[in-house]
């Protein structure tokens, strides 16, 4: 089955450039929501589902909606990151599951560090229209 990303718009639902504390945690539960998490320094250990999960600099974790999800951070490595959590439908309203694996290790890439930090600034302003220019930068 061949996915049409055009048909795909994800509606943000939280955000976070997250620079964990020694005591940063995610408390169990299942998420009704896809979240999807940059690692940009640091570690942390999560449970997704079924699977214990070390992440550390340059993974990007997706986390599908309807999957229990629970973290901690590694003290001595502390993460930081970009959190987004959304929902993604197509056109009709109806869910699409996102289509990448929970853990893929894609390195440091500037520019994705670059489009995470303008959806911060703007989710952080929240001006008028923010939305609108949240989902452009997430199409690009």
């Amino acid at each position: 089955m061949e996915l049409d990303f055009n048909n795909m718009i994800p509606e943000l639902h939280y955000y976070i450039h997250r620079k964990c504390t020694p005591t940063w945690k995610i408390e169990p539960a299942t998420i009704h929501f896809i979240d999807i998490t940059y690692v940009i320094a640091g570690k942390a250990d999560y449970a997704i589902g079924e699977e214990r999960l070390s992440v550390r600099k340059g993974d990007l974790i997706c986390i599908p909606k309807n999957t229990y999800r629970a973290a901690v951070c590694v003290p001595d490595d502390l993460m930081e990151c970009y959190s987004i959590n959304f929902f993604l439908r197509d056109r009709a309203g109806i869910d699409v599951a996102f289509p990448i694996p929970v853990k893929t290790h894609i390195g440091i890439e500037p520019e994705l560090i670059s489009s995470f930090h303008k959806i911060y600034e703007i989710w952080l302003q929240k001006n008028f229209g923010y939305m609108l220019q949240i989902t452009s930068i997430q199409c690009e």
